[in-house]
């Protein structure tokens, strides 16, 4: 008589290799999803880098859409609207670097014809080289105004919040040593 036997169901941790084990079953053809990626990257750079504050980025009804004045965003007013979600509700100019490095993803997808490499091993550092360069552009408007700013212009407000919250908690010079410390921090890891 034989025994069966059950194994005990494996314990996984949330990690990349999820990732790649689903589009692996889902059979995604890399070259579609590196060309989707290549498109995506390339409309959100050029509308975050011709983003005008002036532009109108929303619109109420299909009328103001067609008789709205002319929008100066290279992809028009659907680049208005990317361009303000990326520019004023991330990173602000730093997510640039975010949109090459998905462009990069996408032609690494194309080139090699498979999804192994889903994710360079670098996603850490362009995250946090994007996310300190919010940070320090938003901290001089911070410094001047003792972390009250109106505006997060060119920073995009993830990194004017930040830099507004170390002003405010650490005070104006007191704020410098978590900036100084984290960027020490960022190029100790990975350069």
């Amino acid at each position: 008589m034989k025994r069966i036997t059950k194994n005990a169901p494996k314990t996984q941790s949330a990690d990349i290799t999820q990732v790649v084990t689903a589009v692996k079953e889902i059979k995604i053809n890399p070259k579609t999803a590196g060309g989707i990626l290549i498109f995506f990257s390339v409309i959100t750079f050029l509308a975050t880098i011709s983003y005008n504050p002036n532009d109108i980025s929303r619109f109420s009804s299909i009328l103001e859409l067609f008789n709205s004045p002319q929008v100066s965003n290279w992809i028009g007013i659907i680049g208005a609207n990317l361009g303000r979600l990326q520019f004023i509700y991330t990173f602000g100019y730093p997510s640039i670097m975010l949109n090459v490095w998905l462009c990069f993803i996408g032609i690494n997808w194309f080139r090699l014809k498979t999804t192994d490499a889903l994710i360079p091993n670098r996603f850490a550092m362009y995250v946090n080289l994007t996310f300190l360069a919010s940070i320090l552009m938003a901290y001089p408007e911070s410094f001047q105004t003792f972390g009250r700013s109106n505006d997060y212009y060119p920073s995009g407000i993830i990194g004017g919040f930040i830099a507004d919250a170390m002003v405010r908690l650490f005070g104006k010079w007191g704020s410098l040593f978590p900036i100084v410390g984290f960027t020490l921090l960022f190029a100790k890891w990975y350069l």
